[in-house]
This record gives structure tokens, C-alpha cells and sequence, in this order.
């Protein structure tokens, strides 16, 4: 009798043997599946946040809008900093069945490629942004071809165009009075711009590092802000430019684009700039989304 209770005692050991070795190589089996597609979702993580912080910087760059990046910043990084925090959460804790673990990674899985299609549909808008832009200043440099002055310039920088005209094509010397073919030169610009009631300019008036001859103004920055708002008023009482698309700012002596120390240097610095830039309406409203 006793030797068949000794085999009973050994039969029951080896299957509780083998029963928990099939046991933790399942578990083990498990862990290393969901370690891997761990892994691969972090790398798609990582990804997602270094395109959106390039996107983000581009869109700084590219228009000044800081109050509508950092909202988008914001936004974007509070959803994947919560993404980490659950798959880290996720990571930490023993899931019973392979079921729950799937269903967790589907889950993030459709975060991040929704994140990854709001981020291709900001990419587009501000490639659309800027096409148009290329497309105006090509509209711009037809309409001017009669144009011969070296100093005037088109540019288009990022979703914005720079329109360069040098001090002598509107302005006589320390004045705000106009050169003959000033008024034309307005009007030409006016009917283009009006064509595009979307679109905001910002007119920028420059001087050079010398006092204005005229004692009429205190210093540069009289004389710049005050070019610039004589233009602005030009432009909506003569040639009917709504008052709200138009935009004076007066630079002074600040933003030099050539050495003060030589005439030719001089010449370039005496311009005014009409900066146009499209609206960010709609990409303020796909942000907020």
C-alpha cells in the first residue's frame, strides 16, 4: 500500500511540473509580444512628436503666428504625452489574456494615425499657402516688367511675399511727399491687391542710419511711420483698398538689409516693403480642432 501512495505522490508532482513550465513560457510568450509592439508604437511616437515640433517651427518661421503654434503645440503634446503615460502604464502591469493587449494597441494605434493625417492636412495648407503666394508674385512682376530699378524686388519667404521699392520710386528725399509716377505705382499695386481681399499687407517703411534733412521730422522713426501711413491712406481714400487689409509700420533705421557706411549701402536701406501674407483663418480653425 505504501508504494502505491509513493506513485500517486510522484504522478501528481510531475503534472504540476509540467503544468506550471507550459505556464510561464505562455506568460513569457505573451510578455515579449507586447514588449515588441510596444517598441514599434514608441518609434511611431517619437516620429509623430518630431514631425509635429518641425511643423511646428516651420509654421513660427514662416508666418509669426506664436498664439496659434503654441495653441497647436499644446494640443499635440498633451495627447501624446498621454499616449506615453497609458503604453508606459500599459507596460508596467501583467495583462492576463492577449485580447486585452490587442485591443489597448488598436486603441493607440488610431490616436497616432489620426495624429499623423492633422498633421499631413497642415502640411498641405501651407504648401498651399505658399503656392499662391508664387503664383501672385508672378502676377505682380508681369503687371511691373516697365520697371528698371535694380533696388526693386520680389521675394516670396516661406507663405508670405516681399515687395521691395526703393525710397526713390515713392518718396522724395527726407519727405513724405510723392515722386512723379508714385500714384501710378499705387494704383497698379491697389488693383492687384484688390483682386485678393483675402490676403493682408503690411507696409514697411525703412530709412538709412542719417537724420532726416528736414526738421519737419524728429527722427527716422517719425519719418518711416509716417511714410507709411501717408501710403496706407493713399491706397483706401484713392484707390478704394479697405482700410482693415492694409497694415502701417514704421522700421526707422533698424532693419538695414546693406552697410550704412557706403552710399550704394544707404541707397538700399531708403525702401518701403509691402509684405503680403495669406489668411490663417482656416489653419487657426483646423488647429483648433
Amino acid at each position: 500500500m505504501y508504494k502505491a501512495y509513493f506513485f500517486l505522490f510522484v504522478a501528481i508532482t510531475g503534472i504540476i511540473s509540467t503544468t506550471g513550465c507550459v505556464s510561464k513560457k505562455r506568460l513569457e510568450t505573451e510578455m515579449a509580444t507586447r514588449d515588441s509592439i510596444n517598441q514599434l508604437l514608441n518609434r511611431r511616437l517619437l516620429t509623430c512628436n518630431q514631425q509635429v515640433g518641425n511643423l511646428q517651427l516651420q509654421l513660427a518661421e514662416k508666418t509669426g503666428e506664436a498664439k496659434a503654434l503654441r495653441e497647436l503645440y499644446d494640443k499635440k503634446e498633451r495627447t501624446i504625452k498621454q499616449l506615453e503615460e497609458e503604453m508606459e502604464n500599459m507596460s508596467s502591469q501583467s495583462l492576463t489574456t492577449q485580447q486585452k493587449l490587442d485591443l489597448a494597441l488598436q486603441k493607440k494605434d488610431a490616436i497616432i494615425n489620426n495624429l499623423e493625417e492633422e498633421l499631413k492636412a497642415l502640411r498641405s495648407e501651407l504648401e498651399g499657402m505658399e503656392l499662391r503666394m508664387k503664383k501672385l508674385k508672378d502676377i505682380i512682376a508681369v503687371s511691373f516688367t516697365d520697371i528698371e530699378d535694380e533696388h526693386f524686388a520680389l521675394e516670396v519667404k516661406g507663405t508670405e511675399l516681399h515687395i521691395r521699392v526703393p525710397e526713390k520710386m515713392l518718396f522724395k528725399p527726407s519727405s513724405i511727399g510723392f515722386q512723379s509716377g508714385a500714384v501710378d505705382f499705387l494704383e497698379r499695386l491697389s488693383t492687384i491687391f484688390l483682386q485678393h481681399p483675402d490676403l493682408h499687407i503690411t507696409i514697411e517703411s525703412h530709412t538709412d542710419n542719417r537724420p532726416p534733412k528736414s526738421r519737419a521730422y524728429a527722427d527716422n522713426w517719425d519719418l518711416s511711420a509716417l511714410r507709411s501711413a501717408t501710403l496706407v491712406r493713399t491706397m483706401t481714400k484713392e484707390f478704394g483698398m479697405p482700410t482693415n487689409q492694409l497694415t502701417p509700420v514704421g522700421k526707422g533705421e533698424t532693419e538695414p538689409i546693406a552697410s550704412n557706411e557706403t552710399e550704394e549701402g544707404r541707397t538700399a536701406n531708403r525702401r518701403v516693403e509691402f509684405i503680403v501674407s495669406a489668411s490663417f483663418n482656416k489653419l487657426l480653425q483646423m488647429i483648433r480642432e
